[in-house]
């Protein structure tokens, strides 16, 4: 197949890039891996995929926010509150397996990114779960070594509403920490994905 300068024309414009005022020759004479098309395909291609995992990030984030927020509310909006005053067990434990899922996802989402503060965050989260290592332990959370959590439902039904409250509640301080480092990992992913969005227009060119 014989390709022309207006097909290759055609190839930068499908591809949302303005047209550059050079020849085919041009192009055959360069190196391809070094070539303008490779070069800004690259860069967006890069860009695109940075955007899309900060705001996974961000959705694990808000996601682990608003779990933990059920354990750190206060008063008669606590859910221990409400599970003392006749309030159905079952409920709390499907809130801390959501939490601990949550949990998880961030770190796992955290793990692929190469920003140094999303390194941070991650290793401030496996610092603060290994802080608590044993009293999360003593209500059937388990922590690995890697930061992750687990659940023993045994242990944890077995555990009085006291004792978990104590470790999960407002006053417990893992809980509280874990909820002040959802909302900054959050914080972080949004201000990338906007910073990533302002390089690019609709067409994917660059500004």
């Amino acid at each position: 197949m014989r390709i022309t300068t207006q097909m290759l024309n055609k190839s930068f414009e499908r591809a949302g890039l303005p047209i550059p005022r050079t020849s085919l020759l041009d192009y055959i004479n360069k190196n391809t891996s070094g070539s303008i098309l490779t070069t800004t395909l690259n860069q967006k291609n890069s860009a695109l995929y940075n955007k899309k995992n900060y705001e996974k990030i961000k959705e694990a984030a808000d996601n682990l926010a608003e779990q933990t927020s059920v354990f750190t509310a206060k008063d008669r909006n606590s859910i221990f509150e409400k599970i003392k005053e006749g309030g159905e067990k079952k409920e709390l434990y499907n809130h801390i397996e959501k939490m601990v899922n949550s949990y998880n996802s961030t770190l796992d989402a955290l793990k692929g990114s190469g920003d140094t503060m999303n390194r941070y965050y991650s290793q401030m989260m496996r610092l603060s779960a290994a802080e608590n290592k044993e009293a999360l332990s003593s209500i059937g959370i388990e922590v690995s070594s890697g930061g992750k959590l687990s659940i023993d439902k045994e242990k944890l039904e077995a555990a009085d509403i006291e004792t978990v409250e104590k470790v999960l509640g407002e006053s417990g301080g893992f809980m509280t920490k874990t909820e002040f480092m959802a909302d900054k990992i959050s914080d972080n992913a949004k201000a990338n994905v906007e910073s990533v969005s302002s390089q690019y227009n609709a067409r994917g060119n660059s500004y």
